[in-house]
């Protein structure tokens, strides 16, 4: 048992007639002594605290437990099929892509702008195909020049010999049936008959 006694000052520690060890404290002071023994306990309010703490975590880890939503991934088997009836989405011209104006699944109408194309690859078709058509513009032209019987008309560069050489003959078959129309129209009638068989005799020659 320890026991605290006050003493004046230059005294020390002493042990007393039964044993015990006497502690000095403060001078001037009537020496105390204690028979009971000194007890540390630990406060309650920390005690309560640690034990609602746990409390609440418990409560809390239930209660989200019960109420939160899990999601699981189930792999299954199926088919898609629309609802209503499938409007496919084709453009009038093909092309790269270089803008997107639409998300997956969002809702769009007729008249909407879903995707713009690059206009490099449509520009340089329209370039060739405008080339085309001046190519073909040019040889109606001479087409429609040699079915008018002009046959100092020019043909096209790019134009095939063969069909050349197809309407410069033609060209000259016209010519020399304008002759001989010419020449039958200042004949007799009934030598004007018999010209034409003659002619059809003599033309399977030069072949």
């Amino acid at each position: 048992m320890v026991r605290i006694q006050a003493f004046t000052p230059g005294q020390g520690t002493n042990p007393d007639d039964k044993g015990d060890t006497v502690l000095s404290t403060q001078p001037s002071r009537e020496a105390e002594q204690f028979d009971k023994p000194v007890i540390l306990r630990q406060s309650p309010r920390w005690s309560r605290a640690v034990v609602w703490s746990i409390v609440g975590v418990t409560v809390a880890t239930i209660g989200w437990a019960c109420l939160a939503k899990f999601e699981e991934a189930v792999p299954a088997q199926g088919k898609l099929e629309p609802l209503g009836m499938v409007q496919p989405v084709q453009a009038p011209v093909g092309g790269v892509v270089q803008q997107v104006y639409v998300t997956e699944g969002q809702a769009v109408e007729v008249g909407d702008r879903l995707v713009s194309l690059d206009p490099k690859a449509t520009q340089a078709q329209l370039t060739s195909l405008e080339v085309i058509r001046t190519k073909l513009q040019e040889e109606n032209a001479f087409y429609r020049s040699q079915l008018a019987d002009q046959i100092d008309a020019s043909a096209p560069a790019d134009l095939a010999p063969g069909i050349v050489q197809l309407t410069s003959n033609r060209a000259a078959l016209v010519a020399e049936n304008a002759l001989y129309r010419a020449q039958l129209a200042g004949i007799s009638p009934e030598r004007a008959c018999q010209r034409p068989s003659g002619l059809a005799y003599r033309r399977p020659m030069p072949n």
